[in-house]
C-alpha cells in the first residue's frame, strides 16, 4: 500500500467518524469509516475461509439480505422465538426495512473481500438478535466488541475505543470497559459466525441457534 493510498484512507476515515460524532449519522458514514480502515481486514478473512467448504457455499449463491431480497411476508409468518420472526421483529422495532445504500469503496479488493465485507455488514442484525442487544450507543459498543472477539477488525476496535464519547453518560460508566470484555470473550467463544448460511435457519429458535454456535445472550432482548 503506497504512502498515498495509506493518507488518503486515512483522511476519509478521519471525516467520516468526525461526522459520525457531530451529526450522530450512523448510514453510510461509518460504511465509509469501514472502508477506510478494514481493506486489508476483509482480505485476510476471506483467505482465512479460502478452504471452508461453508465460504464456498456462500461464494457460489451469494446471498444478499436487502429489502429487495428478502421474503418479509414469509419471516412474519414464522413461530415467535424463531430466527426469522425475531430478526424481523428486530427491524420493525428499530425501523431499520428502509435499507442503507452504502457508497461503493474506493479501494481495490478482491471480488472474495469485496463479498466478505458485504455478507458481514447484512448480517449485522442477524447478531443482534443472537446476543439480545439493542441499537443504542451502549449496545453497538457491546455488539462491536463481540464482533471484534470474533475475528480483528479495526472498525470495532474504533467504535470501543471512541464510541463511549457519544453517549458519556451510560457509556463513560466505571463498568464499561468490563462490559466490552466480556463482550469481546463471549465473541472468542462463539463459533464463527460469518460462514453461517443463516438464511437456512429462519425457521430455527433463536435460543436453538445460541446452543448451537455458542452465542452468549449479553442484552436485555431474549
Amino acid at each position: 500500500m503506497s504512502a498515498f493510498s495509506a493518507l488518503h484512507r486515512s483522511r476519509r476515515a478521519l471525516r467520516a467518524g468526525l461526522h459520525t460524532f457531530r451529526f450522530h449519522d450512523f448510514g453510510s458514514n461509518l460504511a465509509s469509516l469501514q472502508d477506510g480502515v478494514d481493506v486489508e481486514t476483509f482480505e485476510r478473512l476471506a483467505a482465512a475461509y479460502a478452504d471452508d467448504p461453508r465460504w464456498h457455499v456462500l461464494l457460489d449463491r451469494r446471498p444478499r439480505f436487502q429489502k429487495e431480497t428478502v421474503d418479509l411476508d414469509a419471516l412474519a409468518d414464522l413461530p415467535d422465538g424463531t430466527l426469522g420472526r425475531e430478526l424481523l421483529r428486530h427491524l420493525v422495532d428499530h425501523d431499520l426495512l428502509g435499507g442503507e445504500r452504502h457508497p461503493v469503496c474506493p479501494y481495490p479488493a478482491s471480488d472474495e473481500a469485496a463479498y466478505a465485507k458485504i455478507r458481514w455488514r447484512e448480517t449485522h442484525d442477524v447478531r443482534h438478535v443472537l446476543t439480545g442487544l439493542d441499537t443504542s450507543i451502549h449496545d453497538e459498543i457491546l455488539l462491536q466488541a463481540f464482533q471484534h472477539g470474533q475475528f480483528f477488525n479495526w472498525f470495532a476496535v474504533s467504535t470501543v475505543a471512541f464510541g463511549p464519547f457519544m453517549d458519556p453518560r451510560r457509556c463513560l460508566s466505571p463498568g464499561m470497559a468490563h462490559r466490552c470484555w466480556r463482550a469481546c470473550r463471549a465473541g472468542r467463544r462463539a463459533l464463527p459466525l460469518f460462514v453461517v448460511f443463516w438464511e437456512d435457519l429462519y425457521d430455527r429458535r433463536v435460543d436453538e441457534l445460541r446452543h448451537k454456535f455458542g452465542v452468549e445472550r449479553i442484552g436485555p432482548r431474549p
